[in-house]
């Protein structure tokens, strides 16, 4: 059976946005950017919108040439061949597989600490982790459509939400040209490092991609999700980083830094306690949107690789649902296991940060491959600004995959680039026993 083609913009939309979680991204990733370069933080975000958006034009040439069932998978195995891309696809699988662990513990961490606030102390992140998985699964397995379109819908009152707060801060205090400069301690090192979570706040843009064999006229339609995505979440990031700089003020920023949910804290006081309680609601809705979003791609990539694999098992179809019921299924079996034997024991902050770093190093690594892979082809068409597009995407990304490891980060974090790269090194030894050089 084929996957049906009944998907539209609005649907790859969804599903970029859905993985990307700009609002999630806010609650967190702002705390670690403005201790990297102090009030600068916006500027980090500027200059890594700038980079990102390198990146996706990458995608975009790409997809434009290419008949895509699989992002990067079909992308590196178009310019260095079909062991390179199932190198390629078994990466992404473990970045989409690893999200989906982040966001149901962040989504039950999240759940758990709401319910305190109103006196339900008994509240498990652990369960309700666990059902926010098996909600995703059902929902995936259920219809694509319908869950992409609630993916986004939860996205943009997320998003709508937060955008409130900024305006509101925007318009009470001072504005300052302050954030827009390297401040005196951090430097333009600082700058640099923060690029790195401006990086990670936009994992997963690329989402839109996975749904080429689904998606009406996928070559229009999927390049203008991605760069729509990029250009509006680079545009949101920039103005709530801003805004929550200047609203803690930009001399009292370690009020930002020790504080457990800024978006919250600048909520009641700008504007009331129920809105921050909206607020904490709105991360919620973006965690379990990046948990549906992170479920369909992570099965859609299992199912390619089976397909274009020896192991067709996870290849099969719904027949009445069209969507692919076994790879779902181990995609949550997966992550269910991983957190009964790890989460439960760590705790779900220290489970989803672990994850998420796994994760975003395996992409980080497929990006650079895609900038590499699009100077080639340039090269190859005589194209020069294409080539140094990709070449100067893939350098600007080393960066942020330096700083995940040197220096070396403390135990157990050290330990997870070697993780990461004996995923691939399986994937690698995989596709040289058991694939043809050219797919023959």
């Amino acid at each position: 059976m084929q996957l049906k083609r009944n998907l539209g913009l609005l649907e790859a939309v969804g599903l970029s946005v859905s993985i990307l979680a700009p609002t999630l991204a806010m609650s967190f990733n702002t705390i670690f950017a403005v201790q990297a370069a102090g009030a600068a933080a916006p500027l980090a975000f500027l200059i890594g919108t700038a980079a990102m958006l390198l990146v996706g034009l990458c995608f975009v040439a790409f997809e434009r040439r290419v008949s895509n069932h699989g992002s990067v998978y079909s992308y590196i195995g178009h310019t260095f061949g079909p062991r390179w891309g199932f190198v390629a696809g078994w990466s992404l699988l473990f970045f989409y597989t690893t999200i989906v662990s982040t966001c149901a513990a962040l989504f039950g961490n999240g759940v758990s600490v709401l319910l305190k606030q109103f006196g339900v102390q008994q509240s498990n992140w652990f369960l309700l982790a666990i059902l926010v998985l098996l909600i995703a699964g059902w929902l995936t397995w259920r219809d694509a459509k319908v869950a992409a379109r609630g993916m986004l819908a939860a996205e943009v009152v997320s998003i709508a939400i937060i955008l409130i707060l900024a305006i509101r801060i925007l318009t009470t205090v001072p504005l300052s040209w302050a954030p827009m400069h390297p401040d005196a301690t951090h430097g333009w090192s600082g700058i640099g490092y923060g690029m790195v979570f401006a990086v990670f706040s936009f994992g997963g843009f690329e989402g839109a991609a996975m749904l080429g064999q689904e998606t009406n006229n996928p070559r229009r339609n999927i390049p203008i999700a991605i760069l729509g995505t990029l250009v509006f979440a680079g545009l949101f990031y920039v103005l709530v980083v801003y805004a929550q700089v200047v609203g803690y003020g930009v001399n009292n920023l370690d009020a930002l830094t020790h504080s457990d949910s800024p978006l919250s804290s600048l909520a009641e006081r700008y504007l009331s306690r129920r809105y921050s309680i909206g607020i904490d609601l709105s991360i919620i809705a973006s965690t379990f949107a990046c948990t549906l979003g992170t479920v369909g791609a992570a099965s859609r990539m299992l199912r390619i690789l089976s397909v274009d694999g020896t192991k067709q098992w996870f290849a099969d179809l719904d027949p009445k649902h069209n969507t692919p019921t076994r790879a779902i299924v181990m995609i949550c079996v997966c992550n269910l296991a991983g957190m009964l034997l790890w989460g439960l024991h760590a705790g779900a902050l220290t489970y989803a940060a672990a994850t998420a770093t796994c994760g975003t190093l395996a992409l980080v690594l497929l990006y650079v491959g895609v900038g590499l892979a699009e100077a080639v082809e340039a090269l190859r068409s005589k194209r020069l600004l294409g080539a140094g597009m990709g070449v100067i995407s893939a350098l600007l990304l080393l960066w942020p995959l330096w700083n995940n490891i040197y220096p070396v980060p403390s135990y157990p974090a050290n330990l997870w680039p070697y993780l990461v790269a004996g995923w691939i090194l399986i994937g690698g030894v995989y596709a040289v026993r058991k694939m043809a050089p050219e797919g023959n």
